[in-house]
């Protein structure tokens, strides 16, 4: 299994730039979610979009959105185009908070190889506790990878790169 290496993890801590998921075209989907789940160790390194808790547009719980990768913030759910392109290795994730505040679970984006999905521009998506472990989902697998439930929304979100973003109001 690859890592993140200590220099990339320190470069993304300290500068808060993009901090790519180690994957590459010919690893496996097994390899790919190694990667995933990896880099998400880190996400609290990446820039967090928002400046306080707000509502989530597909659930009843307030969301707290890191990114990896720079441009994701001019990206807002009212968008109708995007000139961002995000990199292979970006990794975009909310924390959804319970009632209470804390953080619930992690809902994630991870941008894949070519040909990862290509029907949503090669995202990959995962769900997991707050520590980053995938949950399991009713057909018995891990929720992380290829997730059609995921597709409807975002495939029409094609023209800003598959992501709805963080309106400007709550950045």
């Amino acid at each position: 299994m690859r890592r993140p290496s200590v220099v990339t993890a320190s470069c993304c801590a300290a500068l808060q730039i993009a901090c790519s998921i180690d994957i590459t075209a010919g690893d496996s989907p097994s390899e790919i979610d190694e990667g995933i789940l990896a880099a998400l160790a880190e996400y609290q390194s990446f820039a967090k979009i928002n400046n306080a808790p707000f509502a989530s547009q597909i659930a009843a719980n307030d969301v707290n959105v890191f990114a990896s990768a720079p441009g994701y913030a001019s990206i807002h759910p009212d968008s109708t185009s995007t000139a961002v392109v995000f990199p292979t290795g970006t990794l975009l994730v909310r924390q959804v908070l319970g009632s209470d505040g804390s953080v619930a679970e992690l809902t994630l984006m991870a941008k894949g190889p070519l040909s990862a999905d290509p029907e949503v521009g090669d995202w990959l998506y995962g769900i997991t506790d707050p520590d980053g472990v995938p949950l399991v989902g009713s057909a018995g697998s891990a929720e992380l990878g290829q997730m059609p439930e995921c597709h409807s929304c975002h495939v029409a979100r094609a023209a800003c790169g598959y992501v709805f973003g963080v309106a400007e109001a709550d950045q």
